[in-house]
């Protein structure tokens, strides 16, 4: 009883050991998913998200909104749909990783890919 747990450092320990041996998998799992399903043009989005800011008087370009909002589309299109399947996994741990985190973790993805894309086919 001389020692004293701290939970949140429990907890950050327990996700961090988790993230280390099962963080690639998970990458990987959104990844493919954001490949199977994300089939949306980001350069077309952002031309219609700059073209409503600039309907609305705004400035022409906030990616953190830009961010928010498609975090948002995909949490509501996607979100159960990838944590239900994650959850099928006998490796994902619901504990220690939540909807939203993965919905970022979409997020992040999807425009990586897609700005990589881009990037690529400039090049050409």
């Amino acid at each position: 009883m001389s020692k004293v747990v701290h939970l949140a450092n429990y907890r950050r320990k327990t996700r961090q050991a988790y993230l280390a041996k099962h963080g690639t998998r998970l990458d990987r799992f959104v990844e493919r998913f954001v490949s199977l399903n994300l089939d949306v043009d980001f350069r077309q989005l952002a031309e219609d998200y700059q073209a409503s800011r600039y309907g609305d008087s705004r400035a022409a370009w906030d990616y953190v909104h830009f961010r928010e909002i498609l975090a948002e589309a995909l949490d509501e299109a996607f979100g159960a749909a990838i944590y239900k399947l994650l959850l099928q996994q006998p490796w994902f741990d619901y504990r220690l990783i939540t909807q939203e985190e993965i919905v970022d973790r979409c997020l992040s993805q999807y425009v990586l890919s897609r700005c990589e894309y881009a990037l690529t086919q400039q090049d050409r």
